[in-house]
């Protein structure tokens, strides 16, 4: 009965390796392109899953290789593009989000 409590006692101790807080991180958080539009390559890092929120008025002149992934222990690249300026300035906010956490990136 002892030994069974003492190996009770230990398991509760040991913290499981595979655990992490969630985290997600972007290697830039603004992104500037001239009035002819371009693109741009970021790299995206996020131990949990994330899905791709763009926040701005229609944002039809700006498209995004990847709107989500799952979690991964590797950084993946995403292209971020747009289209030549007609007219009006434009800003748009991409928040790479997981269920707790959230990285942008201001366009």
């Amino acid at each position: 009965m002892m030994m069974a409590v003492t190996l009770l006692g230990i398991a509760s101790c040991i913290t499981d390796p595979e655990f992490k807080p969630a985290d997600i991180s972007v290697s830039t958080t603004t992104l500037n392109f001239s009035a002819e539009g371009g693109s741009a390559t970021i790299e995206l890092l996020s131990n949990r899953d994330w899905k791709l929120e763009v926040v701005g008025e229609e944002v039809t002149w700006l498209a995004v290789s990847m709107i989500s992934a799952e979690a991964s222990e590797t950084s993946r690249e995403i292209r971020i593009s747009t289209l030549p300026l007609d007219g009006v300035t434009r800003q748009a906010t991409l928040n790479f989000r997981t269920e707790t956490v959230y990285a942008s990136v201001r366009v």
